[in-house]
């Protein structure tokens, strides 16, 4: 039987996917090939990160009175708080290309991603103390309808360790964001972690993840009850005004690699 792809408001079978080596859109789809070099179009209008990046405003179900959450930008990506932060300061790094994780970054691009991801735990720092960086990397065969599938890098203030969770599943120690790619090659999902004190690892094989994983780990350890911490049940405003208006301030030029 041929794998499915999920799309929401379809399914198309397929005998594999894999990401093109570069991400293109075309018509406001993501390009996609098969195993026949076939291409295959990934509706994006569903998207919550394409719509907000496209027209610049918070979703509709958010009230904060912020106006845009976009703090900082390079040609590629952008700094914006987590729509309802765990804690103040919660941030998310989001490329402006539509790619399903990243380990799917193009070549090129690594310098500035890597200067950017640096650049904004340092601010977060200075703001507000140690953060751990976490990413759920979705693969082809997710279905997009149980999570976002553009990828956002999650950078998080606080001294907190999730890796006694990771247990269950496959997990790879890491010297570098860079190996992410070999995941991102055989189109496989995987989670990251990464410790205040840079110890990276990374979980793969994770069959039947929980809804919200992370958010659900990060607040059984700050002692954030229930539903708080889900975002499509509660929307942490005052987390989030506190977060733009913070770093808003900060000193992004100072840091010319980014």
């Amino acid at each position: 039987m041929r794998p499915v792809l999920r799309l929401g408001m379809r399914d198309l079978n397929l005998d594999v996917i894999e990401p093109i080596a570069e991400p293109q859109i075309c018509n406001g789809s993501l390009l996609f090939r098969s195993a026949r070099q076939e291409p295959v179009k990934i509706p994006m209008v569903h998207c919550p990160f394409c719509r907000e990046l496209q027209s610049g405003r918070l979703p509709d179900f958010v009230d904060a009175d912020i106006g845009s959450r976009i703090l900082h930008e390079t040609d590629r990506f952008v700094v914006m708080p987590d729509i309802s932060p765990l804690v103040p300061g919660h941030v998310m790094i989001v490329p402006k290309a539509h790619i399903l994780c990243y380990g799917a970054i193009e070549g090129t691009a690594w310098d500035e991603f890597l200067g950017i991801v640096n650049a904004t735990r340092t601010i977060i720092k200075e703001h507000y103390g140690p953060s751990v960086i976490l990413e759920h990397g979705t693969c082809s065969l997710d279905d997009v309808a149980d999570h976002v599938s553009h990828a956002h890098l999650h950078i998080v203030p606080a001294a907190i360790d999730i890796r006694d969770s990771l247990l269950d599943f496959n997990t790879t120690r890491i010297a570098s964001l860079s190996d992410l790619s070999q995941w991102a090659a055989r189109d496989e999902a995987y989670i990251y972690f990464e410790s205040c004190t840079g110890e990276r690892i990374v979980a793969d094989r994770i069959v039947d993840l929980k809804r919200l994983f992370f958010r659900s780990e990060i607040a059984r350890r700050i002692g954030l009850p229930d539903p708080l911490w889900d975002w499509r049940r509660h929307i942490l405003s005052d987390n989030l005004r506190s977060t733009v208006e913070t770093l808003r301030r900060a000193n992004w030029k100072s840091y010319a690699s980014c």
